[in-house]
């Protein structure tokens, strides 16, 4: 509960600093707009761009708060997608958030341009940030314009209770007053004893 909490400050914090940092967009805007819908018990997020692309990769694979998208973008020229380009080909930083629903966690989506006009330093590449751990899916729309995401679950933090000292904990454990094995009490038995 208590990471959760942080998290959510985090997010609130990251949310409120982002766009003061960031200058505004240039006519080369990159986002579009964010569409969420359920479809057979799934969250879909459709991250719409204003230009084509071609999907490259997305890391981590499956499961996490915060993915990485990255793709190369088809309006520029295809000579200089390997190296330098000029300054006002690329589109400055940008932020768009989830748009409120109850179908998946809160999320937001930055395309950063760190500046350095070099696409083997710095490619194209979208960052999700959820406000907690997913699982989904990543593939490109089908006219190359987007990425949906599936929010095929979430992480959900649940209220843990303290685990039971078993008896190969306690002999682990010499703080813990109760011996591992513990002797039989005297009954003046001679069989017990």
């Amino acid at each position: 509960m208590q990471l959760r909490n942080r998290l959510h400050t985090l997010t609130r914090l990251v949310v409120w600093l982002l766009p003061a940092c960031w200058p505004l967009a240039s006519s080369a805007e990159l986002l579009n707009r964010i569409e969420v819908h359920r479809e057979n018990n799934v969250g879909v997020i459709h991250v719409l761009l204003t230009r084509p692309m071609i999907y490259m990769r997305h890391f981590p694979p499956e499961h996490s708060y915060l993915v990485h998208i990255y793709f190369n973008d088809l309006s520029l020229d295809r000579g200089n997608m390997g190296g330098s380009m000029h300054g006002s080909a690329r589109s400055s930083d940008e932020f768009l958030r989830s748009p409120p629903n109850d179908i998946v966690p809160e999320f937001w989506v930055a395309y950063n341009n760190h500046g350095t006009n070099d696409l083997s330093l710095d490619p194209f590449h979208l960052l999700v940030q959820f406000v907690q751990p997913v699982h989904y899916k990543i593939v490109p729309d089908a006219d190359n314009q987007g990425f949906y995401i599936f929010v095929l679950s979430t992480d959900v933090p649940t209220a843990k209770t303290p685990p039971k000292n078993t008896e190969k904990e306690r002999a682990t454990n010499p703080a813990d007053p109760t011996p591992a094995n513990p002797d039989p009490p005297a009954t003046g038995h001679p069989d017990v004893n």
